[in-house]
């Protein structure tokens, strides 16, 4: 019986692969969008060299020289602690 049900089910894909009436698919409707418009120059933003940063603001360039003399290989690990110490006591909680 299941063989009677599947014989069945590809004979009739096979004629309607065959068949000779298409149906086609609607022509798409168009219909316009509005586009916007931009301006014609964008306004200009602020060179960066217009704009200095604040002269008290720490760089790590001023900390090198006191990092080298004062961190060596014998208490890296001593100065790494306290520093994530120091880090952790200032992060907002």
């Amino acid at each position: 019986m299941k063989g009677f049900v599947i014989s069945m089910l590809v004979c009739t894909t096979l004629m309607a692969c065959n068949s000779e009436t298409k149906t086609e698919a609607p022509a798409a409707t168009t219909r316009e969008v509005p586009v916007a418009k931009l301006p014609e120059k964008p306004p200009q933003a602020p060179a960066n060299s217009e704009v200095e940063p604040p002269a008290d603001l720490p760089v790590p360039a001023d900390f090198e020289q006191e990092a080298e003399t004062s961190i060596t290989k014998s208490n890296y690990d001593k100065e790494l602690d306290m520093l994530e110490k120091e880090i952790a006591a200032d992060a907002p909680k």
